[in-house]
């Protein structure tokens, strides 16, 4: 298993570790870049931030409100866009009842 940045491949258990001994953590990519890298292939966080897409303003208690609450996407790339429920998306816990659930992609 390797922690090298250059392959994150080896994190993956390491975090799936974590969430199997309760330990709840918030996912971010990065990298040692010192730039601005606009292209795909990047690691980057996504943080979802209630009104913000809709055009409300992003201050800094909302975007920490969001990394608290795990509300984060890390991707090199695009992502899904995905619910469950109706109301849960990445980084929320949906306690269910027996049977079907809605996911939204």
């Amino acid at each position: 298993m390797s922690l090298c940045p250059s392959s994150s491949h080896g994190l993956l258990p390491i975090y799936m570790s974590l969430l199997n001994h309760g330990k709840v953590v918030t996912p971010t990519g990065v990298s040692d870049t010192h730039h601005r890298i606009p292209e795909a292939g990047a690691a980057r966080t996504y943080v979802r931030i209630p009104g913000v897409a809709g055009g409300g303003a992003l201050t800094a208690e909302a975007f920490v409100t969001a990394m608290l609450a795990h509300r984060t996407v890390v991707s090199n790339g695009p992502f899904l866009d995905v619910t469950l429920g109706g109301t849960a998306a990445p980084g929320d816990v949906l306690a269910t009842p027996a049977g079907e659930v809605t996911l939204h992609i």
